[in-house]
This record gives structure tokens, sequence and C-alpha cells, in this order.
């Protein structure tokens, strides 16, 4: 069916200045600064070509440990 399958811990809910705290959003190549926003992901380039090669724009559909499914953006 050509779907990629992979596992991944993911954390969220928490405001730009926070996760900054933690861990740094840019492009390694360019230094451009991401942001995240309430209506998408950020994910490395690793779990990207994991799942298949996908880019920006592409739908990826996130199983939750508790069962719960989120298709984000």
């Amino acid at each position: 069916n050509g779907k990629k399958s992979t596992e991944a811990y993911i954390f969220g809910g928490a405001d730009n200045e926070t996760i900054a705290q933690f861990v740094t959003v840019k492009d390694r190549r360019t230094g451009e600064q991401y942001t995240v926003t309430d209506d998408g992901v950020i994910i490395n380039e690793k779990l990207a070509s994991l799942l298949g090669g996908i880019k920006k724009g592409d739908t990826i559909t996130l199983a939750l440990a508790d069962t719960k499914r989120l298709r984000q953006r």
C-alpha cells in the first residue's frame, strides 16, 4: 500500500519559548529558525526519510499510545 511507519517520541503543547529551552528548531543548512504553530508539526530529516521521504506540506498520521490518532500537515 506504500505506507511507511516508525516509532518516535513526540512532545508538544508548549509555546516556542518553552520548546527553545530544550531543542533548537532551525534548518541545519541555512540556519533559518522555524516557528512551531498550532496547526502542524516539525520533524527532523531522519524521521522524514524513515517515513518515505515526506516533504513540507505532506500529511502524516500520528498514532498516540492511548490509541488516539492525529492527522497533521
